[in-house]
């Protein structure tokens, strides 16, 4: 059996494995290093964009276009727990790499997952 590598495109396909318990486990914990990868970017909030979106982080994640597939990622590596955790004091937001993801689901399905 061949396995396809998976990339950025396959992440915003919106494939319903890369969202399964189990994979998310995967992803909590390489939180530090996705946090803390070079190519994680990072946005500067106006204030008056976090005052409108207090409470809603996947309200200001669409405002920036971000692609819904990433919103509880996104979050989490911002540190928060549910949307209702986004408050209008944070002003700089991390964006996660999905080529990161894509690298840690390929390791996922080669190392973790069949073993």
């Amino acid at each position: 059996m061949t396995m396809s590598i998976v990339t950025r495109n396959d992440l915003s396909s919106g494939r319903a494995e890369f969202y399964t318990d189990e994979f998310r486990t995967v992803l909590e914990t390489h939180m530090v290093w996705l946090r803390q990868h070079s190519t994680t970017s990072a946005i500067t909030v106006e204030p008056h964009i976090s005052y409108m979106y207090e409470n809603d982080f996947n309200g200001l994640m669409n405002h920036y276009n971000v692609p819904r597939d990433l919103h509880w990622l996104n979050m989490r590596i911002n540190e928060l727990y549910s949307p209702l955790d986004y408050r209008q004091t944070m002003l700089t937001i991390k964006l996660v790499d999905p080529d990161n993801i894509a690298q840690l689901y390929n390791r996922y399905c080669t190392g973790y997952k069949n073993s």
